[in-house]
């Protein structure tokens, strides 16, 4: 999930997650995935797509580095185990 989540959005996921017809494994790329990004105080943003479905992997950063996406999918293909965090909220939101 590599976007600002929107109201439009929110609604997409939700019917991916329906016609899925199984459990995903949701990743949550980037800053505004995971917690709103630069547009977390916005009427129009939700707080992370931690609130709506829940997320096997937060890749944090804006943009994330070269290979976390990679690093994530890996940990997550070797079974990890360790339950997801969300990025930490910076002092100032």
């Amino acid at each position: 999930m590599p976007d600002a989540l929107v109201p439009v959005v929110v609604e997409a996921i939700d019917a991916l997650g329906t016609r899925a017809g199984r459990p995903a494994r949701v990743v949550a790329y980037g800053a505004c995935a995971s917690s709103g990004g630069p547009y977390w105080d916005s009427y129009a943003v939700a707080d992370g797509i931690g609130q709506f479905v829940p997320v096997a992997a937060f890749v944090p950063g804006c943009p994330p580095p070269p290979g976390s996406l990679e690093d994530a999918l890996a940990g997550l293909t070797a079974g990890a185990g360790t339950a997801p965090s969300a990025p930490a909220v910076e002092e100032d939101r």
